[in-house]
């Protein structure tokens, strides 16, 4: 029997720095102050948050596919683990 449970990880933080990118900046795109607590969490790896909104999900792939110009897709975002 497996000792490790398996996991998601976030990858927002790696691809805020892939692209230059911020915290703040993907907020601004957005334009919604509501996600801002959420946003600046997923941002932060020592504050990964243990479950997410699907409309801030989709509104954080947008904002990033549309500042980047890349066809950004929610594996970019998370990553299963053992």
């Amino acid at each position: 029997m497996a000792t490790d449970v398996p996991s998601l990880r976030w990858k927002f933080p790696e691809l805020l720095d892939k692209y230059g990118l911020t915290a703040y900046r993907i907020v601004k795109e957005i334009d919604n102050v509501g996600s801002m607590g959420a946003i600046y969490k997923l941002a932060d790896e020592s504050r990964q948050p243990a479950r997410a909104d699907f409309k801030t999900m989709a509104k954080i792939i947008t904002a990033l596919r549309e500042l980047t110009g890349e066809d950004i897709q929610i594996q970019d975002l998370l990553e299963y683990y053992e």
